[in-house]
């Protein structure tokens, strides 16, 4: 494996993604030489290493996917008064 693997969670945000991704969040970055990856939910970990072996092909500059459910939830317990000014 290529890059470097690091773990994104830390207490003080752990209640706000439990709510988003529910118990025991995963996330997950890696930075290779040319690529940064970002994974979030159940499997995160798994997932940025199967990026991680990836063969170098031309690719989209980026490329994201997401549940937007699963946002809406985050983004509320991180602004639970609504959208900031």
């Amino acid at each position: 494996m290529h890059g470097v693997l690091h773990g994104l969670m830390n207490e003080e945000d752990g209640e706000k993604f439990e709510k988003a991704f529910g118990a025991k969040p995963q996330g997950a970055v890696a930075f290779a030489k040319d690529a940064v990856f970002v994974a979030f939910g159940p499997g995160a970990v798994d997932a940025v290493k199967a990026a991680l072996e990836l063969k170098p092909a031309a690719a989209p500059a980026l490329d994201m996917t997401a549940n937007m459910s699963r946002f809406h939830k985050l983004y509320t317990a991180t602004y639970p008064s609504g959208p900031r000014s």
